[in-house]
């Protein structure tokens, strides 16, 4: 029965009911995608969503057994960022059943604690979804994360963040928290800043620094403060140059009244409080008995006369010959 004859007799049947009804009162089937039909459904972004703008996706799926090559395909078709495979799909498969719909980032998060088993992780950059191993994720070149605002990145993305220190010391604290980073993530204290690099998911990172956070504001049992009286460079001037030894250059933004922007470059000495009395002629250092070492040290190379001796002062040294005479040596002196 072709379609003419099947509206006729619909419209027959609803007459004989005593209903009013035209052919035109009968609407043709809505086609179905086929895309959605291969194990999930997704919430289309409607008129007051922009379909330009992958942020603004909301996503309702359930996958039961579907290959993660049909889940990327999914992905890629539905939030309009292309997948860039840099490394192999893995061969298992996802089930996920919800009712719930989902943004962008809480999506991606779904799909990477089922790839996390596979070592494998779906990283958004700009327009593009990149499959890498975990290892490829923790190790590719990206920006530095300041960890102010964790919520806007995808707790399964692995971040760089620097944690400055003000009263511990940075290489006991690196001990301590090694066990809360897992491979193929790691921990790096740079003692001459007295800071920690961390490179984990961000989930795991936002953890960490809170913890490293609540350990640095007690004050170490160890810290001590000395006077370091210098007998020829100026105290004022000497402070500066331990300053940018130990301390860590930091560049902030400030925002004027009249909108323009302006850069100002800030020494922050983590774990160290250096004053220069120029009345003494010293310098007073309060902080941990390591750091307050590693000042001792570097006064010691600042404080020396220029040229290495006192004016006018000499020195008598002598040297043992193995292969030429005292005359020979003379000669080429």
């Amino acid at each position: 029965m072709d379609r003419q004859s099947t509206v006729l007799l619909a419209a027959a049947i609803l007459a004989v009911a005593g209903r009013p009804c035209s052919a035109q009162d009968v609407a043709p089937p809505t086609p179905v995608n086929p895309g959605d039909q291969a194990g999930a459904q997704v919430d289309r972004p409607g008129d007051e969503q922009d379909a330009t703008d992958p942020d603004s996706v909301r996503l309702r799926f359930n996958f039961s057994g579907a290959p993660f090559a049909q889940v990327l395909d999914f992905f890629a078709r539905e939030t309009g960022l292309p997948v860039i495979r840099e490394a192999s799909v893995p061969a298992g498969a996802m089930t996920f059943i919800s009712a719930a719909d989902y943004s962008l980032r809480d999506a991606l998060e779904i799909l990477n604690l089922n790839l996390a088993m596979h070592q494998r992780i779906v990283v958004r950059e700009k327009n593009f979804l990149y499959l890498r191993t975990l290892e490829d994720a923790a190790r590719k070149p990206g920006p530095v994360f300041d960890g102010t605002d964790f919520e806007s990145v995808d707790p399964s993305q692995y971040l760089t963040i620097t944690i400055p220190l003000s009263n511990s010391n940075v290489t006991n604290v690196a001990e301590k928290i090694k066990p809360l980073v897992k491979a193929p993530g790691l921990v790096t204290p740079v003692e001459a800043q007295n800071m920690l690099i961390v490179v984990e998911t961000a989930a795991q990172c936002q953890r960490i620094r809170e913890i490293v956070e609540h350990i640095d504001a007690v004050r170490p049992v160890d810290s001590q403060y000395k006077i370091f009286t210098l007998r020829h460079a100026k105290a004022a001037q000497a402070v500066e140059a331990l300053k940018g030894l130990v301390g860590q250059r930091i560049l902030k933004q400030i925002i004027e009244k009249d909108g323009k922007i302006r850069q100002v470059e800030q020494i922050d000495v983590a774990g160290l409080n250096l004053q220069a009395d120029e009345r003494l002629n010293a310098i007073i250092a309060v902080g941990s008995a390591a750091r307050i070492q590693t000042v001792e040290e570097l006064i010691a190379l600042l404080d020396a006369p220029e040229g290495g001796i006192e004016a006018g002062e000499t020195r008598l040294s002598t040297f043992a010959l193995r292969t030429v005479t005292p005359s020979q040596a003379k000669t080429q002196l």
